[in-house]
């Protein structure tokens, strides 16, 4: 049986099961039953009209629901099928496609992608990319980013938050542990030395490495724990905006100190090209101190530059081959993925 032909057999199921409900109620039930008629001596009884208004509303409400749960179920599956078919494009052996989806998630053109619900947030909503797809072009993953500073904001569900965020910026960067060549060797070297220059920051960012270990899944954190009062995001919620100024501050993002951001990317679907290989398995967490506003992707690509770290890939290329992929795949490309005409 097709799948529009289930759908059909099922609403067909759900209108004669809520016909046969109500047509039972309205036999049965007293309370649909109308007052009694004496003619010669004899009790009749007769349903009143507005005993059949009652039956034909009960009849709607339940043919509404049964419409509602068949939307919400089909809706779903599409979103399933969408996501089972993302992570099946996700799944490719070459670098420059895996960054490639990553610039057109950042850029909302791909629905799905390994981050998080708030992360993956985070970076489409970033108001400038530029930087963020300037270090994807190095080989550098974008994780989780947050501007800091104060901001009243409105959030799914109606409620208003008010609250004052720390700057911090989580990426991916390769691991010389697993470089197959020299050259290869070398531009990661290079990675090791913005790194380094980030730990050794003089503005007074709070740096964390979680690095994975070659006989095992343990982290390594190199910088100890943050200070537990100062959390990441400090604010009050409430329904109503007016109120937020008379509302108690709570935590809203704990102080992550060296926990090991791996546990919270193995929770999603990752890319098996980026946790199934230790070429990139070394994580980098800037955090500013303070809750003032910080770009600190834009800082991290200026330390990039100062270690000579430059785009191993060229964002046509990069954007061509990702296309491509997709079409291996047997796999409708939208318009907005396609790269340019060539001259």
């Amino acid at each position: 049986m097709t799948p529009s032909k289930a759908r059909v057999l099922r609403f067909l199921t759900c209108v004669t099961v809520t016909a046969i409900i109500v047509s039972v109620i309205c036999i049965a039930s007293p309370w649909f039953r109308s007052e009694c008629i004496h003619l010669g001596g004899t009790v009749r009884t007769s349903l009143t009209r507005g005993t059949w208004y009652t039956a034909l509303l009960v009849f709607a409400t339940f043919l509404a629901f049964s419409l509602v749960g068949e939307r919400r179920r089909r809706e779903f599956e599409e979103r399933e099928g969408d996501r089972a078919w993302f992570n099946w494009v996700w799944d490719s052996p070459r670098w420059i496609v895996v960054a490639g989806l990553c610039e057109l998630f950042l850029l909302k053109a791909v629905p799905f992608g390994f981050w998080g619900a708030a992360e993956g947030r985070s970076l489409q909503e970033w108001p400038n990319k530029n930087h963020l797809r300037r270090l994807l072009r190095m080989g550098i993953i974008p994780l989780h980013i947050q501007e800091g500073g104060l901001e009243t904001r409105n959030e799914e569900g109606g409620w208003y938050v008010q609250s004052k965020k720390q700057a911090c910026f989580s990426f991916m960067v390769p691991d010389e542990t697993e470089a197959r060549n020299e050259h290869q060797l070398d531009r990661i070297l290079l990675y090791n030395d913005l790194v380094k220059a980030i730990r050794r920051n003089g503005r007074g960012y709070r740096v964390c490495v979680s690095k994975r270990l070659r006989n095992g899944s343990s982290p390594r954190p190199l910088e100890p724990p943050r200070d537990g009062d100062e959390h990441l995001e400090v604010g009050a919620s409430s329904w109503t905006e007016l109120s937020l100024p008379f509302q108690k501050d709570t935590v809203l993002q704990e102080a992550k100190g060296s926990q090991d951001v791996f546990e919270d990317l193995t929770k999603e679907q990752v890319p098996r090209l980026l946790l199934g290989n230790a070429y990139y398995r070394v994580i980098v967490r800037g955090e500013a101190p303070g809750y003032e506003k910080a770009r600190l992707d834009q800082w991290v690509c200026e330390l990039a530059d100062d270690a000579g770290v430059e785009e191993i890939w060229d964002a046509d290329e990069m954007r061509s081959r990702t296309v491509r992929w997709c079409r291996h795949l047997s796999l409708k490309v939208p318009r907005q993925l396609r790269p340019p005409p060539r001259p």
